[in-house]
């Protein structure tokens, strides 16, 4: 009997807390979500957040990917891996993000101006600067000493905030910015345990294509995938099915609920939430329709975020589990925070945790 292939769909901290009584996902209008969840074979919870760890993206992808050490390099050494960068032996890292930029996302016009400014201005304090996403960089520095470097952490943020509250970015947008340096780190060398050949993935994410390159996925790329609230949804849609085609497990990560979370925007949430509906569920859902092929369906976030602290938080989620060829069974009537588990899913094994990646991988 032929065996099924999976598609996973991860809504980067798409659960969030309710304002005035919904939260984006309950607010948003889904006509195609709608769609697939009468079709869905039910919903189950996950514990992507082991016992003792703090909720982040890091730590939920590990449990996603089937990663059986909880250990790492440090986050700005993996991201820069997953950028494909190599920094010298002896080089130190920060992570810098850039907070107060205003309510509404960058534009891809500023978040260039953003990088360029920062750059430039950073290149004179012999930093090399790397873009994570449109607020958020890696600094890297050739220096003789490490305490000396973290020490210095205060006054380079200073330094780049007068920079930033002078820009015209911070004019025209009415803020005043603020420098976040954090994780400091040596640059290390990296171990790959590459488990998973026939896995695939397709995100702009740095940290996750770290984690996937570690676990020997291959990772399909697209310079429309940009891990913003402008990235090509139907372009990802696209890139994974036809990944489909050569791998048995795809895993499809779209990054910006996270960051309008984190940047408190709830209707920008909610818009976007709406958009992945048009652009990325309602195509998927006509190739169901059309195509009919043998293929398990998981939509689920890797944790919460929430937009009224800017805040990751719920280190258990809900997948929705759909099979194709799709029938309407009507078992679940919704999918949100509220959602109760239901309905009997045999695929569904403990594995570190988290229920049903034993039958994935």
């Amino acid at each position: 009997m032929k065996k099924a292939k999976q598609l996973i769909i991860i809504l980067d901290g798409a659960f969030d807390e309710k304002i005035n009584g919904k939260t984006p996902l309950m607010r948003a209008k889904t006509p195609y979500l709608d769609a697939l969840i009468k079709a869905s074979s039910g919903v189950f919870c996950l514990k992507t957040i082991m016992p003792n760890e703090e909720i982040n993206s890091l730590n939920a992808h590990m449990t996603l990917f089937n990663f059986q050490k909880r250990t790492t390099p440090s986050r700005p050494n993996l991201e820069l891996l997953g950028m494909g960068i190599k920094a010298k032996q002896g080089d130190f890292l920060w992570r810098l993000n850039i907070d107060n930029l205003g309510e509404k996302a960058l534009n891809p016009d500023e978040s260039e101006h953003l990088k360029k400014e920062l750059k430039v201005f950073l290149k004179k304090l012999d930093f090399t600067l790397y873009r994570v996403n449109e607020t958020a960089f890696i600094l890297v520095k050739t220096a003789s000493n490490f305490e000396k470097f973290v020490a210095d952490k205060e006054n380079l943020a200073e330094k780049i905030n007068v920079m930033l509250r002078k820009s015209s970015l911070s004019e025209r947008r009415n803020c005043q910015p603020n420098a976040r340096l954090w994780l400091a780190s040596r640059v290390e060398t990296m171990t790959t345990e590459k488990q998973y050949p026939n896995c695939a993935l397709i995100s702009a994410t740095p940290i996750v294509k770290a984690l996937a390159i570690c676990q020997g996925f291959t990772l399909y790329q697209d310079n429309s995938f940009t891990g913003d609230s402008h990235t090509n949804l139907s372009g990802k849609l696209e890139k994974s099915l036809h990944a489909l085609n050569q791998y048995d497990t795809v895993f499809c990560h779209i990054e910006a609920t996270d960051l309008l979370a984190h940047a408190c925007n709830y209707n920008g949430k909610t818009e976007f939430i709406e958009r992945f509906d048009t652009e990325f569920l309602t195509p998927l859902y006509q190739y169901l329709e059309r195509e009919k092929p043998l293929l398990e369906i998981f939509l689920l976030p890797d944790h919460g975020t929430s937009c009224i602290t800017g805040k990751h938080f719920c280190p258990e989620v809900k997948a929705l589990y759909v099979q194709s060829p799709l029938k309407e069974l009507n078992i679940v009537s919704s999918y949100n925070e509220d959602t109760k588990e239901i309905g009997e899913i045999n695929i569904i094994k403990y594995n570190n945790g988290i229920k049903y990646l034993n039958h994935l991988f």
